[in-house]
C-alpha cells in the first residue's frame, strides 16, 4: 500500500497517515493541499485542515496516457499550475485551482525539425523554471523511445507565454540535473550523476561561469535557496 505520512515540523510529531492506493509523489497545490500521480494517467487531489487531517481526497479523471506518452515525474510549478514532460516531448500542464486537477492546452517542446533529429528531454531532474521571466528550461538529448533518463548535451530555453523556444545552451559538460535561482539574475546549474562537480551559468545569456569540484560521489537532485 502507498500513502502519505504528515509530519508537524514544529512538534516533530506524526500527525496522521493518508492512503494514496496506486498514486504517488508529493505536489503541493496550496498551503493546505497536494496531488499525487496515479499509475492510470489519473492524478490524486488531497487537502487538509490546519491541524494536518484529511478534509478531502478526490480523484481526478484520465489526464494522460502512461501506455502511450507517460510524463516523466519531474514536475515544475509555475503559480497554480505544474508542468511535466512526456518521454516524447510534449509538454502537460495541470491546472489545480479547482477541486481536482485538470489539464490545460499542452504544447510540444519540439518542431518538425528536432523530431527529425531525435531530440527528446531526459535525466534525473530535466525540468526548471524561472518564475520571473517566465522561462522555462527544458534538457534535452538526441535519442530513441525511452532514452527518458539519458543525460542532455543541451538546455533548451523557452517563452512559457508564448510556448516558443527563445534559447539553446551547449552545456559544457553532459547534465542529467539542473535547477535555476529565482532572483533578478539568475543562476543555471547542471550536474552529472557520474561527476563530483556542478557547472554553473548564467541563466539568460547562457554562458558558462564557473564549476565547483569535489561535491561528492553520485549527486541527484540540485535545490536552491
Amino acid at each position: 500500500a502507498q500513502s502519505v505520512t504528515v509530519i508537524d515540523t514544529v512538534s516533530r510529531k506524526s500527525l496522521g497517515e493518508i492512503e494514496t492506493a496506486g498514486c504517488a509523489l508529493i505536489y503541493p497545490t496550496g498551503p493546505r493541499g497536494f496531488f499525487s500521480l496515479c499509475s492510470d494517467g489519473a492524478a490524486l487531489q488531497v487537502h487538509l485542515d490546519d491541524n494536518g487531517q484529511l478534509v478531502s481526497k478526490t480523484r481526478s479523471k484520465i489526464l494522460f496516457n502512461p501506455a502511450e506518452d507517460p510524463v516523466t515525474e519531474k514536475g515544475v510549478r509555475d503559480g497554480a499550475t505544474w508542468l511535466f514532460a512526456t518521454f516524447s516531448g510534449n509538454v502537460l500542464p495541470i491546472d489545480t485551482t479547482g477541486k481536482v486537477p485538470q489539464v490545460r492546452a499542452g504544447w510540444s517542446l519540439l518542431d518538425a525539425a528536432a523530431r527529425k533529429e531525435s531530440w527528446r528531454p531526459g535525466g534525473i531532474q530535466h525540468l526548471a523554471f524561472h518564475e520571473r521571466s517566465k522561462r522555462f528550461y527544458s534538457l534535452m538529448h538526441v535519442g530513441g523511445a525511452d532514452t527518458h533518463k539519458d543525460p542532455g548535451t543541451e538546455i533548451w530555453v523557452y517563452d512559457l507565454a508564448k510556448r516558443t523556444r527563445v534559447q539553446r545552451i551547449v552545456l559544457k559538460d553532459i547534465a542529467t540535473s539542473i535547477a535555476v535561482t529565482q532572483d533578478d539574475k539568475p543562476l543555471l546549474f547542471t550536474l552529472f550523476i557520474a561527476a563530483p562537480k556542478v557547472q554553473v551559468y548564467d541563466a539568460i545569456s547562457g554562458a558558462h561561469q564557473r564549476t565547483i569540484e569535489e561535491i561528492g560521489f553520485t549527486p541527484t537532485t540540485l535545490v536552491t535557496h
